[in-house]
């Protein structure tokens, strides 16, 4: 009798266990998260090795693109495009050279702060979108981002 008791309270527990998931069994739900975790771990990789890779020499155009990030700038008063493209008048820049993503705003340099606040977040998503997608984080699969998704992400506010 106590063999059953046991048996009943384990199978009560899988059945709590399943309840409101579409598995029938725990070995269903078992695989449905082996895979998950596979797919999980090789984007992580895939970004391990994109992240290695892009630090190494003849990768360097990559890794200085993405250390110079974008940049809005003034341009009235500039002869030539480099000084903006330096960050030399820019009101805001978004780039990546360390951890994160970086975002700089110029204090000097008068601006809306409601344009400036607009700029932040859209050189930030336009950013962040090229980064992680080129780096395989965001998966590339059937649906690639585009400009559209890009400008959906802005408007949900």
């Amino acid at each position: 009798m106590k063999r059953d008791s046991e048996s009943d309270k384990a199978y009560k527990k899988t059945r709590e266990e399943l309840q409101g998931l579409p598995f029938e069994t725990i070995r269903e739900k078992k695989k449905a998260e082996d895979e998950i975790n596979m797919a999980n771990w090789k984007r992580l990789a895939s970004f391990k090795s994109f992240s290695e890779l892009v630090s190494r020499p003849e990768f360097k155009d990559l890794h200085d693109e993405f250390k110079a990030g974008l940049m809005c700038g003034y341009s009235e008063g500039h002869s030539d495009v480099k000084k903006i493209s330096d960050g030399d008048d820019s009101i805001l820049k978004v780039y990546k050279a360390s951890l994160g993503i970086q975002v700089i705003i110029n204090e000097k340099k008068p601006a809306d702060p409601v344009l400036v606040a607009q700029l932040a977040k859209s050189l930030t998503d336009s950013f962040g979108l090229l980064y992680y997608t080129v780096s395989g984080l965001i998966p590339q699969g059937d649906h690639k981002p585009s400009l559209d998704d890009l400008r959906k992400s802005l408007t949900r506010d």
